[in-house]
């Protein structure tokens, strides 16, 4: 019966195929015999027939893209008779599947704004883009004197005649939640005590100013009960007075490069509303002084939230020099998707090298260093200049000369910046302060009364023309306005990455240094958002009772409050000390364990049973190990599972569950049956070490393919079977692998030639020697995608500013292979009607590459690699892929996951210099196609050749980079790293400068970060509790994506609320609609969430910017912000 009905659907679209050719050809005859008749006058012939040529191209194109895709749909159902083992319901599923190609490919672009228009490449309408900059500029290194790099810069009394300057100086102290200490540590040893002196120097003189950044220490300060009422009310009053600024005032001051633009609008809500709470305050200016480059992602979070202006500082110095040149050192950062300016955060960028006194008062470190009277001989402990030229207090008798050297140096600088053109003045910020400074009393008052002397002198000294003072960013962007008004500063897009802080020293290392807590990072991501959006589920339909959602809120809370942490600056870039690192690991233990427990019992809950559930892996008690897989026990009762979608949309999606039998059955509660498969169980890793045999008989991998509606749980009942329901796989093995050790019930054959791998949407070549990736076949043909494992190497040893460490890569060559192509190797191929894979181990690698056969993965190739680079020695490692995309070394690639930056490969940069920060995806193209690599953890991207992505997987350094830390990074681990492989066809009207993915990719990409959640009920079961957080059944727009459902307690309120985070994605329609998505127009209502009176606010809650609001309308990239009242 089977065969009939795969030969009547193979004749029914052979039959198609024929009749809408010949339909094709005669139209396009047709149209073409009436242009020849009605042919223009003769200097338009030419381009009549090129046109009509082109279109019978087109039109044959895709006659061959229809072609190509009945073949391989003919392929899939050949294969599934081959392996469905009996299964009605597995052709049923894959015909499913097989709706008409000439949808998929010739259906017309729909009226509703499924690909709504975006801003194109550099099609902003700002005044500058950086990577116009990169074209133009030869990055070469040139000794500018006392300015090493920049130049030098003059200044005479005369020219300052009829021109004023006006002196900011900002006192801070830079302080790390964890870097060679950890939290506690420098809380407790200095952080407590700076706080203190603060209070203490600046209560003493209203003039007195000063700024903080991390909202984390000061809720550590503000719990502590060593420290006295007194100081806390002083604090506050300092505050509201304005002699204190917090800046940006986000949990932490957060990496601009590994970080997902989720957690980074976490952080920045979870500061402001802490903020908002104890102090009723909101941030206006945003401070990124120690990031290891910039992204706009920062400066458009920054404007959601209401910050007004930013300061950054590392930026590479050659941007540095030539934005100085122009005079462009500030500037109005403009998003690449935004054409109007609306979006713009206007941005101070410091010339020089560092935030520290010797390079923040002007160009001459030597000089600047003499006025960090930190140094002074009579504060303790000691520090002294580098430069041999100390300080000396001021006095009367030396005021006068020493005011008159730093003032040459503030006048240098000021030179650096744009003129004022309201008022003949120069504005210029100068910075006070170091790491952890102000840890003592005697530093406090050497600084300030020093500083207080010479400012008397300069402001009170007329010739001078200047006022110099304390102040704080509010104070300096205030003078700057007054000056000259923001909006005539240039426009700037584009980001500010890779950083070089000198010579050829780029800090591209840290993009996978300690890659293990990048990826726990990710999923600890995932779970907040999947114990957010569930428990304000629960709060908006009524099924939480407030005494359980509020133990539920805490748990979240706390949970929320390690990750945010993370999303330091040295913590999520791996450049702490070992034990700090551990430190680190140990608090997103805590919060894993928060969250995990939050998830349980925010589900047993909302199911109004008696019931609990489990999260499907088993508790993780020790750092740095991977987690293992809880075994579903399936006895003589049945077991329960509940499936949770996070995200909006109705999503097929591929569940695996470890299980105990493989007599069973698996069914919806409501008898039906979901797609299933079993596979033999695989422990990659045992005892902390990579295991290659499929050993245990008593395990083995169930595969479910579960459909879910967005924002709900569906429940599949797992019982004992006493038949082979559930189809086996079948194995196949290859090259070296040896089959002696797989259980009997699975048949096994040998592989011969190149086998494949297949689904609907897309066909594998893999290569018969070793199961590595070879070729992907769309639209009937075969594209080369090599998959392999290389290494670098390290250039130098000892000490060295020049060497690999955690900040820096330096390699000593191009990477060569460790298992490429022509490598022997052994693999297992797995085949079932669910999925088909390949498991490939090597030396420190072990290796999954799979095809699913439906639902939203199936278009796609998935990746599991998992490394073990342990005993290694300055070794770091990748995974390449070679395709036959003529990209020309030009990869786009993502800042956040939020928006997509084009990078040019250039030599002149070197190789360290052209590796970027993927967080979420990654692309090359050409004028046929575009492989696109989606990440589930952060790391570094390059294309060094022609058609090449390139990825960090993990790295062992043997020695430090003189950039801090003060050691080498040998604390590895076992590491996995998931990823997902797309190849889609162009057409002639995609782009080849696109910085969109396509409409499938945006969906692929999204369930990557936030895939589902499966969880297993213990207790009564008696019914399907199964449930939806959406009030309306329609359909949603295809570019809506929610961010978070996030319950707070907004502004310091007792009760908890729900806040919508809403985005839409911007996408590209030209490339080949793999996969259908379902579709409706914007706006949409927001009684779908909740019947909720509902505000529009800015990003962390702290303003209302629109009241009583129904439904919601968003421009293509932009995010929006939801209150539903309690």
């Amino acid at each position: 019966m089977r065969i009939r009905k795969s030969s009547v659907l193979a004749f029914f679209l052979v039959l198609c195929f024929i009749c809408y050719s010949f339909w094709a050809f005669s139209r396009a005859k047709e149209e073409t015999e009436k242009g020849l008749r009605e042919i223009p006058p003769i200097e338009d012939e030419i381009s009549l027939l090129n046109s009509k040529i082109k279109q019978l191209e087109d039109e044959a194109r895709g006659n061959v893209k229809i072609l190509s895709s009945i073949k391989e749909k003919l392929d899939v159902l050949i294969n599934v008779e081959k392996t469905n083992n009996g299964d009605d319901a597995v052709l049923s599923e894959i015909q499913s599947q097989l709706k008409s190609p000439f949808e998929k490919i010739l259906a017309p672009k729909s009226d509703n704004g499924q690909c709504a228009a975006t801003v194109p490449y550099r099609g902003s309408g700002s005044t500058y883009h950086v990577d116009k900059f990169y074209e133009e500029w030869d990055f070469v290194d040139r000794d500018g004197g006392v300015w090493k790099q920049g130049w030098e810069i003059k200044s005479t009394d005369a020219e300052w005649m009829d021109t004023k300057l006006q002196i900011i100086l900002m006192p801070h102290s830079h302080n790390d939640p964890g870097w060679v200490k950890t939290l506690d540590t420098y809380y407790t040893g200095q952080t407590r005590t700076i706080l203190k002196v603060i209070v203490d120097a600046l209560s003493k003189n209203p003039l007195r100013k000063f700024i903080w950044a991390e909202t984390v220490f000061l809720n550590m300060w503000f719990d502590d009960p060593s420290v006295s009422q007194d100081y806390k009310s002083r604090f506050t009053t300092l505050l509201k007075s304005g002699q204190i600024e917090i800046v940006t005032g986000g949990w932490v001051m957060t990496e601009e490069a590994p970080s997902h633009y989720f957690a980074m609008s976490d952080q920045l809500i979870e500061g402001h509303q802490w903020l908002k709470k104890h102090f009723d305050y909101h941030p206006k200016n945003g401070y990124n002084c120690d990031t290891f480059g910039a992204s706009p992602t920062t400066a458009y979070l920054n404007h959601l939230a209401g910050i007004d202006h930013m300061l950054i500082q590392r930026t590479h110095y050659v941007v540095k020099k030539h934005f100085a040149e122009q005079n462009i050192l500030e500037f109005n950062w403009r998003q690449s998707f935004d054409n109007t300016g609306s979006d713009e955060t206007f941005t101070h960028m410091m010339p020089f090298y560092s935030y520290d006194v010797p390079h923040t008062c002007g160009p001459d470190p030597s000089v600047c260093c003499q006025f960090d009277f930190r140094r002074l001989r009579k504060v303790s402990p000691p520090v002294t200049c580098p430069w041999r030229k100390e300080p000396v207090e001021i006095t009367k008798t030396n005021v006068a000369e020493r005011a008159r050297v730093l003032l040459d140096q503030y006048r240098k600088k000021s030179k650096l910046y744009a003129k004022g053109t309201k008022e003949n003045t120069r504005v210029v910020l100068t910075l006070l302060g170091d790491d952890f400074r102000y840890d003592s009393d005697a530093e406090a008052e050497a600084q300030f009364t020093n500083y207080e002397k010479l400012f008397e002198f300069i402001s009170n000294t007329p010739t001078l023309n200047a006022e110099a003072k304390f102040g704080t960013l509010k104070d300096y962007f205030a003078l700057v306005d007054k000056a000259r008004p923001i909006a005539e500063n240039p426009s700037i897009s584009g980001d500010f990455f890779s950083y070089a802080d000198r010579t050829t020293n780029y800090w591209t290392g840290f993009f996978n240094s300690r890659p293990f807590l990048k990826w726990f990072d990710r999923r600890l991501e995932h779970l907040m958002q999947a114990s957010d959006t569930m428990l304000s589920i629960g709060l908006i339909s009524g099924k939480i009772a407030s005494n359980v959602a509020d133990e539920i809120y805490k748990k979240i809370r706390a949970g929320r409050r390690e990750v945010d942490l993370f999303q330091h600056h040295d913590a999520i870039t791996g450049t702490e000390k070992d034990f700090v690192h551990r430190d680190y690991a140990d608090h997103l233990l805590s919060g894993y364990k928060n969250l995990k427990e939050a998830y349980s019992k925010t589900l047993s809950a909302i199911s109004e049973e008696n019931v609990v559930a489990y999260y499907l892996e088993e508790d993780l008690s020790e750092r740095g190990k991977l987690p293992v897989a809880k075994t579903v026990e399936i006895g003589e009762g049945c077991a329960y599972l509940d499936v949770f979608n996070s995200l909006l949309h109705k999503t097929e999606d591929l569940v695996r569950v470890k299980v105990n039998s493989n007599q069973i059955s698996a069914r919806y509660m409501d008898g039906s049956k979901p797609l299933a498969q079993l596979n033999p169980w695989w422990d990659v890793v045992k005892n902390d070490h990579f295991e290659g045999r499929i050993s245990d008989s008593n395990s083995f991998e169930l595969l479910l393919m579960v459909n879910v509606d967005g924002l709900s749980t569906r429940r599949v009942k797992l019982c004992p079977s006493s038949s082979q329901e559930v189809p086996l796989a079948k194995i196949s093995l290859g090259g070296s692998a040896d089959g002696s050790n797989i259980e009997s019930k699975f048949s096994t054959s040998r592989v011969s030639g190149d086998p494949q791998l297949v689904s609907p949407n897309v066909k594998v070549i893999l290569n018969g020697k070793n199961g590595l990736l070879k070729e992907i076949s769309i639209d009937g043909r075969l594209h080369s995608t090599q998959l392999q494992f290389a290494k670098y190497g390290c250039r130098g040893r000892g000490n060295s500013q020049d060497n690999s460490g955690s900040y820096l890569f330096a390699p000593d060559k191009l990477s060569v292979p460790v298992f490429g192509q022509q490598d022997q190797g052994g693999y297992r191929i797995i085949s079932g009607p669910v999925i088909d894979e390949v498991q490939v181990g090597a030396e420190r690698i072990m290796h999954r590459l799979s095809v699913v056969k439906c639902g939203v993965s199936s278009g796609a190739v998935l990746i599991d690699t998992f490394v073990d680079v342990r005993g290694e020695t300055n070794y770091e490692m990748v995974m390449q892929v070679r395709s036959d995309v003529q990209n020309h070394r030009t990869l786009f690639t993502d800042l956040n996951g939020l928006t997509i930056t084009k990078k040019v490969y250039y030599d002149k940069l070197t190789i360290q210099g052209n590796v970027y920060p993927i967080v979420s995806s990654a692309y090359i193209q050409d004028n046929q196609k575009r492989l696109t690599i989606l990440t589930q953890q952060s790391s570094g991207v390059t294309s060094q050749r022609d058609g090449e992505i390139e990825i960090w997987l993990d790295r062992t350094l043997a020695q430090d980079d003189s950039r801090g830390m003060g050691q080498p990074v040998k604390d590895n681990s076992i590491t996995k790293g998931s990823f997902k492989l797309l190849l889609e066809s162009t057409s002639p009207s995609t782009s080849a400068d696109s910085i969109y993915l396509s409409p499938y990719a945006n969906r692929l990409s999204e369930y990557t970060h936030s895939p589902f959640l499966a969880s297993i009920l213990t207790g009564s079961v008696t019914k399907d509790s199964s449930f939806t957080g959406l009030k309306a059944s329609a359909p949603l727009p295809h570019d809506a994506k929610l961010v978070n459902l996030r319950p707070t307690k907004v502004n310091g309120s007792p009760n908890i609320s729900v806040a919508l985070i809403l985005r839409r994605y911007g996408s590209d329609c030209s490339l080949s609609q793999i996969l259908p998505l379902e579709d409706s127009s914007w706006p949409i209502s927001l009684d779908v969430f909740s019947n909720a009176k509902a505000s529009e606010t800015s990003l962390t809650l702290l303003d209302t910017r629109k009241e009583n609001v129904k439904e919601v309308d968003l421009e293509p990239m932009k995010i929006k912000v939801f209150h539903f009242n309690a």
